[in-house]
């Protein structure tokens, strides 16, 4: 998960077990993570789908450091808005480069 506070970030690594299949058990164990919230702070959870998608001049994955520095960059707009940037921002990168992966992107702000 990421948070942006003040054109601040922080990461908050989830446990990297899978949700959703057949095969996982139903009493696997998740961590929990405490977080303090302040005012207008910002959190957004994605799939690694955004992070590994191919583009740009040198074929390389779109990657956190890019989409933190879009999450700052956006900070300020309304969260429809951001959901409209951060499209256009990876069908740009993405170029003719064809998607790898299922993309999701959860913002809200409390």
């Amino acid at each position: 998960m990421f948070e942006i506070n003040n054109g601040k970030t922080q990461i908050t690594k989830g446990t990297k077990k899978g949700i959703g299949y057949r095969s996982i058990p139903h009493d696997q164990k998740y961590d929990i993570h405490e977080i303090s919230i302040t005012q207008d702070q910002a959190f957004y959870m994605t799939s690694d789908g955004i992070l590994d998608q191919i583009g740009g001049p040198k074929r390389l994955g779109f990657g956190k450091k890019r989409l933190m520095n879009l999450l700052v960059e956006i900070q300020g707009k309304s969260m429809s808005d951001q959901m409209t940037t951060i499209n256009q921002a990876l069908l740009e990168y993405q170029g003719d480069e064809s998607r790898r992966d299922d993309i999701s992107v959860i913002g809200f702000k409390l």
